[in-house]
């Protein structure tokens, strides 16, 4: 039997607008995020895009829904609207509920038909239309759509709250049906638009990642020497993909790009996330459990600060997605894909720092997804379990913030749905370690799965006979890895993060630079005289550089105390010099060319930093960082051995200097150059690449290991050593 089905699905989106206008009638928004909003708007329709960044003084979104804000400012003007007027109220929710109407729309299309677009094959046959469908799987459809479209923790969220998840999310879920349908530049268009919405899109950076390589993989074809190989074509595809998406980006951007400068843009992506530093922030989660809701991140948890706590679990998530993605493509050929989607953004929320409340909506559409797509249960219940814990954790955050920001209004219902929460993410942790669908596959699945088709090109056949080795050999794989196998490895791994980036170096250290004119000096005034024991700089890039420091009580007489002549060793370091004398005002002339003093500093006779009342104009990078000058010099806060060379040069190349040491390639003082670009200038910033590609080296030698063994305890025990070996813990750390 068939029905003409469209009218149902109209009349259930419908539905869930009416009930939408009808929660946006009942005033329970938080105004000041709606304010912030309306503000964003006006803000960028008078000032323009180019200025909206620099205009105002807090704005923590990319430019993408700044697009849709500016709209509406436009809309303001036209109409005379006042901010938090109804009408503006209710235009500034439009996006998100539309958004969510569109996710509902989505999900029935899929849940119908099985998938989101129709193929060559289905239109060549006349298949799939949408007036013409089995009755069974129009319920179907509907039934999933009205399990979004009615949720209650999703109206709250769009109708109440006035937020605006669902519309990064809406492009995220048609990036991921389309790469599921292999449609790789559309997807990919698609998520380079999501991340310009929301920063949070870039969650699904191990997700990406993991579909580009096994897109390259499924690509191959018979190589006429025998066995495989990837075409060149499916390269240039994935990277033309890749190349789209950042151009038009790139070209979305522009329109915010003050002159040339594009730093308050990137910088929303590079610190955007630090925007908040504490433990938790109104997610009720595992720090939360512990009571760490709005606890800064310089304490510590178990001796381990928030920030450390934030970067390892980071790793073991992305970790832990690989080897989820990995075993369901092998075993299962990719079933529970949106299932492993869904619990990425849930873990994330639940065990990483600096969540906020709404970080789980986007788990919620993925686990509907799975459930629409593969039918089974434990998709429903995980959905409908997350859904009563959002909804209540939203509802208290948004009651304590329309009740003046006391947390006693939040105290007891923390720890409650944060217990809740814990559960349900270590029952995911549980399904991906122990569960059947992630260990053998049973024998009826054996039985019943097709073996793919051999790929076939159009080169004719060459005979492989003449390549034949003389003596036949048997090629023995490894056996296939357990659960535990896993569990072994990333217990390495995550204890060699730990030591690897424990003490790594200080995260913080001086930017900016004095660069003089040679002739030109700065003058520094403490504000009244005194007994100088000790002064202590920093130079940037600089070589056999000379400058002279001299001291004046009163600002006419003037004693030359020091010559200085810096070398290559002193670059990035941290350099103390021994002085006795009685001054209010030091000078600091150049004497060379090229000076570049990043800062200087001077102390009493309890070495006491000695504050800085003022500086002459030009001259206040020299001083400008005063809470970064360590009391003594170490490896955490300065450069040593080799380092003074290639952070120095990944330095030069970021700023475009010359470079002074060119005796070694490039390439790694590029990975270098890309890290300090993140992180800055700071010990922690040029060592992190090495570090990292430390980090994976330990699975890379479980896996060259594990082929030439043909063990998967020999494995283990080759990257045991590796991770205790001490030349290895040194270099990369170096």
């Amino acid at each position: 039997m068939e029905i003409k089905n469209k009218h149902y699905i109209i009349g259930l989106l419908l539905i869930g607008f009416i009930v939408r206008v009808l929660a946006f009638q009942s005033g329970f928004m938080f105004t000041n995020d709606v304010n912030l909003f309306q503000f964003w708007g006006q803000a960028a329709f008078e000032h323009g895009l180019s200025q909206i960044y620099t205009a105002v003084d807090f704005i923590d979104y990319p430019p993408g829904y700044i697009y849709v804000l500016y709209v509406l400012g436009a809309m303001s003007a036209r109409f005379g609207w006042e901010r938090l007027s109804t009408i503006f109220n209710f235009f500034t929710f439009l996006p998100a509920i539309l958004a969510d109407l569109g996710i509902g729309y989505i999900i029935y299309r899929i849940a119908a038909y099985g998938r989101l677009t129709r193929t060559a094959e289905d239109k060549a046959e006349n298949k799939e239309k949408p007036k013409d469908l089995p009755i069974a799987a129009t319920i179907w459809g509907l039934k999933m759509a009205a399990l979004w479209v009615l949720n209650p923790a999703v109206i709250l969220i769009s109708a109440v709250w006035g937020q605006v998840e669902s519309v990064f999310v809406i492009f995220l879920l048609v990036s991921l049906l389309l790469l599921r349908e292999r449609k790789i530049i559309a997807s990919y268009i698609l998520f380079g638009i999501a991340i310009l919405i929301k920063a949070q899109s870039l969650f699904l950076g191990p997700i990406y990642l993991f579909t580009a390589i096994t897109y390259l993989l499924d690509s191959k074809e018979p190589s006429e020497l025998g066995g495989y190989k990837i075409p060149g074509k499916a390269y240039v595809r994935l990277f033309a993909a890749i190349g789209t998406a950042v151009a038009l980006m790139a070209v979305l951007m522009i329109p915010f790009v003050p002159g040339v400068n594009i730093m308050p843009v990137i910088e929303l992506y590079t610190s955007g996330l630090g925007t908040y530093p504490f433990a938790s922030v109104n997610a009720f989660n595992f720090w939360a459990l512990f009571g760490r809701n709005w606890v800064a991140f310089d304490n510590t948890f178990l001796g381990i600060t928030y920030s450390w706590w934030g970067f390892i679990i980071a790793l073991i998530i992305a970790a832990l997605t690989f080897i989820a993605l990995y075993r369901d493509r092998v075993l299962y050929e990719g079933r529970h894909f949106f299932l492993i989607v869904g619990a990425l953004f849930a873990l994330i929320f639940i065990f990483m720092v600096r969540m906020h409340e709404r970080y789980l909506f986007p788990a919620l559409t993925f686990f509907l997804v799975y459930y629409a797509t593969k039918g089974e249960k434990r998709g429903l219940g995980i959905y409908a379990a997350f859904s009563v814990t959002f909804f209540f954790n939203c509802t208290e955050i948004l009651r304590w913030l329309r009740g003046g920001f006391t947390l006693d209004i939040i105290a007891n219902s923390t720890p409650i749905i944060s217990f809740a929460n814990v559960v349900l993410g270590g029952i995911l942790i549980y399904m991906f370690i122990k569960s059947n669908w992630m260990g053998k596959p049973s024998p009826m699945e054996i039985a019943t799965k097709k073996k793919p088709k051999k790929a076939t090109s159009g080169r004719p056949k060459v005979s492989r006979a003449e390549y034949e080795p003389i003596v036949e050999t048997k090629v023995v794989d490894p056996p296939p890895m357990g659960a535990k196998d896993y569990v072994f490895l990333f217990v390495l791994i995550g204890i060699y993060s730990f030591i690897a980036f424990f003490r790594l170096g200080d995260f913080n250290a001086p930017q900016t630079a004095w660069a003089p004119e040679q002739g030109e000096y700065a003058i520094i005034d403490f504000g009244e005289a005194w007994n100088v024991t000790e002064m202590q700089y920093r130079m940037s890039a600089v070589h056999d550089r000379p400058f002279t420091i001299s001291a004046s009580v009163d600002g006419e007489d003037w004693e030359i105390i020091d010559q200085l002549n810096t070398g290559a060793t002193a670059v990035f370091t941290w350099q103390d010099r021994p002085m006795h004398f009685e001054a209010r005002y030091i000078r600091v002339f150049a004497t060379g060319v090229g000076v570049r003093i990043q800062e200087l500093a001077f102390r009493g006779p309890n070495r006491e930093l000695i504050p800085i009342y003022s500086v002459s104009p030009g001259g206040e990078a020299l001083v400008d960082e005063q809470q970064w000058v360590p009391d003594y010099r170490s490896f955490m806060n300065s450069a040593y051995f080799d380092e003074i060379y290639h952070p120095r040069a990944a330095y030069e190349y970021l700023h475009g200097l010359n470079v002074f040491e060119t005796t070694h390639p490039p390439m790694g003082k590029n990975f270098i150059m890309w890290s300090i670009q993140i992180f800055g200038m700071t010990p922690f910033g040029w060592r992190f690449a090495g570090t990292l590609t430390g980090v994976l080296m330990v699975p890379l030698i479980y896996v060259f290991a594990r082929f030439l063994f043909k063990s998967n305890n020999w494995a283990l025990f080759a990257a045991t050593i590796f991770t205790f070996d001490f030349m290895h813990f040194a270099q990369t750390r170096l």
